[in-house]
């Protein structure tokens, strides 16, 4: 069997200096306290202050606003969703044909752009977050652990989705769309499911547990099933537009119907 035509030493030495990156930063998220995490909750802390006008400052769990009695803790950070968006940037461009240096180059501009994304993403969560706290929606079933946890998913999913159509909008071609496009599923349920799994950290002896699984299995899915029956709809709809002022006659035949209808 003939190996992809990405697949040779650079690719190899690209995805393991990857895996270190990879390493190091959840390895430092594991063992770093909030004030040393301040890389990533510092300018997101700023960022949820300039559209909020709510006021944070460095706390000893965080970022805190004591008037509003809100916390942007460790575990707000969104450093599990920086490496989910690193990983699937770069499995998405390094199967371009690099030389090692610019793998290199490919990987600084992935890391950028997912830090910077990760700043963007974690403060819409944030804000939506804070939003729903205080909103009269609570009763029975609908607690605001749950509310909490489905705004999170839903979140982070959909601006993994939409980062990831726009790195695809500048190299998977159409003939590939339709299998890559599970691409964004296969990297969140990696990192928040399976490496979970395999360092034994996500146990399923508690039904809290159990729930949270179903959670980030169903919704990513409706998110990623109902996105593709929406662009589904449009790219059908274009088409029969494009057709339409192709095709004289059928314009035409439009144009007599709608008379028609008028006359009536």
């Amino acid at each position: 069997m003939k190996a992809p035509a990405w697949f040779n030493r650079s690719s190899i030495l690209f995805g393991i200096l990857t895996l270190v990156l990879v390493y190091a930063l959840k390895f430092h998220y594991s063992h770093a306290s909030a004030s040393r995490l301040g890389w990533i909750l510092w300018p997101t802390s700023r960022v949820v202050q300039i559209i909020t006008g709510i006021s944070f400052e460095s706390g000893p769990n965080g970022f805190v606003s004591w008037e509003h009695g809100a916390t942007i803790a460790k575990s707000c950070a969104g450093v599990n969703f920086l490496i989910i968006a690193l990983c699937m940037s770069i499995f998405i461009k390094i199967q371009d044909r690099h030389a090692l240096l610019k793998q290199a180059a490919v990987l600084l501009q992935s890391l950028a752009a997912a830090y910077g994304l990760t700043i963007l993403v974690n403060s819409t969560r944030i804000i939506l977050g804070m939003t729903l706290l205080n909103a009269d929606i609570y009763s029975g079933f609908i607690t605001r652990t749950r509310v909490h946890r489905w705004e999170g998913i839903f979140v982070y999913f959909t601006g993994l989705w939409i980062f990831y159509l726009l790195l695809k909008r500048k190299r998977v071609k159409k003939t590939d769309e339709h299998s890559r496009s599970w691409t964004p599923l296969f990297w969140y349920f990696s990192i928040t499911l399976l490496v979970p799994l395999l360092n034994r950290s996500l146990l399923f002896r508690s039904a809290e547990t159990q729930e949270h699984v179903l959670y980030v299995l169903a919704i990513p899915f409706i998110i990623f099933i109902g996105s593709l029956i929406i662009r589904t709809i449009f790219r059908i709809t274009v088409a029969s537009c494009q057709l339409m002022l192709k095709n004289p006659v059928l314009r035409m035949n439009k144009n007599m119907s709608n008379f028609a209808g008028n006359k009536i």
